[in-house]
């Protein structure tokens, strides 16, 4: 803050998170707190619940020394499960939160000049409450008219108390004030921070991993929670395996979701993919990774703005996302990525186009197919056009058998100019009638009927086949 006269004003910010563990909202956090510059302004991380997890990545140690940390459940062992599971009861039953005593003590004697409570799925009681603060902020970074786990109760408590509501993308806060109208006139959009520089650097580290990897390698980087659905993702590789499609589908993000995991891995045995749908543990840089697939997916029920999309966008690698709220706003389907409805088939559908190798190369490919196939389909007719003009010039005393080459091709003119007329006739007619039926190339057309091939088919297929040799048998012995 700069007075008139030019002087620093020293700024008081704190942040209250849960927990800060790798995900798409912490690390903008992280990058956030790293793009603050080292002056005399004072900014506080409150971590009120901590724990010490398997499988997931700490981002707590890459905190810049300029922000005062309080991770108030720091020296807290195996009973801080315990608290946990309590303050989640107690918030359930009474839509209070309970607080360490550590909370308290590090918010005591101070004033700020803004609070933050960061994330939706927290309670933003404690920056209401029990911090003093000019401006007391809630930032939100999902679709809450869509998030399961999203709690309007808890939330909007202590609204009386809260100044403004922060979202990552426009067409979330649009969504989110048409479900919950108390926000109007006190939200406003940020968009999720990227580090530019140094993605782009950790993508130029090489990724061993995927060297034994069958490619075309895709790459979908999400922790293994419901809204992300890895179980649609399998259901869209294993369609793509009917259509003869083989690829790998690396995922990376941390399983601490045991019976998510379970069912995951049930569903890619019961599809045939064990060694191409690829778990692997959260990764502090995945951005080699990025770099080496062939196309990053963003595939969740419900994001307000990937930061997947905006890393893989910078690393030069396709994209390929669900029509969440975020990815709408990040992609222009078919110029800087796909984007693809929910089910499984648009998804195969999407993945199918986007890998396309004459894609890479900007050739229409749909365009070459429609008039490939036009064309065959007007040969018989433009051959029966033909016979009626040749016959009609015949029955008017042309001749086209005698004479020499240049004779025999003078004698075609009569033949050939009425007969391009009526092509043209027939084009300019086939064209309006596509128009009528607003037809406008390959991009964004989707397939009526998704043909599967399922148990009565395979039985039709095999009574033809058994019928076909049968007859071919009893042809052979005379009958």
């Amino acid at each position: 803050m700069t007075k008139d006269r030019g002087e620093h004003t020293a700024v008081k910010l704190l942040i209250v998170i849960n927990q800060f563990y790798k995900g798409g909202a912490e690390t903008n956090l992280l990058n956030l707190l790293k793009a603050l510059p080292e002056t005399d302004d004072q900014v506080d991380l409150l971590v009120y619940d901590q724990m010490k997890l398997p499988n997931v990545i700490s981002l707590l140690p890459q905190v810049p020394p300029h922000v005062t940390v309080c991770d108030a459940a720091g020296r807290e062992d195996g009973n801080g499960f315990w608290h946990k599971a309590l303050c989640r009861i107690t918030r359930d039953a009474t839509k209070k939160q309970l607080y360490r005593p550590a909370c308290f003590e590090f918010v005591k004697d101070k004033h700020y000049d803004a609070a933050i409570s960061y994330g939706e799925w927290i309670s933003p009681e404690f920056v209401a409450e029990h911090v003093q603060a000019d401006r007391k902020i809630v930032w939100i970074h999902s679709d809450i008219d869509k998030a399961l786990f999203f709690n309007e109760e808890v939330m909007f408590r202590f609204d009386d108390k809260i100044d403004l509501y922060l979202f990552a993308s426009g067409k979330s806060m649009e969504t989110a004030l048409a479900r919950y109208p108390i926000m109007q006139g006190r939200a406003t959009v940020v968009h999720n921070l990227c580090d530019d520089e140094g993605i782009r650097r950790a993508a130029m580290e090489k990724a061993p991993e995927t060297e034994k990897m069958k490619r075309p390698l895709l790459l979908t980087v999400a922790n293994f929670r419901a809204e992300k659905n890895h179980l649609r993702q399998v259901e869209a590789m294993a369609l793509l395996k009917k259509r003869g499609l083989d690829f790998t589908w690396l995922n990376i993000g941390s399983d601490t979701d045991t019976a998510l995991i379970s069912q995951i891995d049930a569903a890619v045995k019961k599809r045939g993919l064990e060694g191409r749908f690829i778990r692997m543990p959260a990764q502090a840089s995945p951005y080699r990774f990025m770099k080496n697939a062939d196309a990053v997916c963003v595939l969740s029920d419900f994001e307000s703005w990937s930061l997947v999309i905006s890393e893989a966008k910078l690393v030069g690698t396709p994209v390929i996302a669900t029509r969440t709220s975020g990815a709408i706003e990040q992609i222009e389907d078919g110029e800087t990525g796909v984007l693809c409805d929910f089910t499984p088939e648009a998804i195969a559908d999407g993945i199918e186009r986007l890998l396309s190798p004459l894609r890479h190369l900007h050739v229409p490919v749909h365009d070459f197919a429609m008039m490939m196939t036009i064309a065959l389909r007007f040969i018989p007719t433009l051959i029966e056009e033909t016979d009626k003009i040749m016959s009609a010039q015949k029955a008017r005393g042309a001749d086209f058998d005698t004479g020499n080459l240049i004779q025999k091709a003078r004698a075609l003119i009569p033949l050939l100019v009425p007969l391009f007329i009526s092509a043209f006739r027939r084009a300019d007619e086939l064209a309006v009638a596509m128009e009528c039926r607003c037809y406008h190339g390959g991009e964004g057309r989707t397939r009526l009927r998704q043909l599967v091939m399922g148990r009565a088919d395979i039985v039709a297929l095999t009574g033809g086949l058994a019928i076909a040799v049968a007859v071919g048998i009893l042809g052979r012995m005379g009958f």
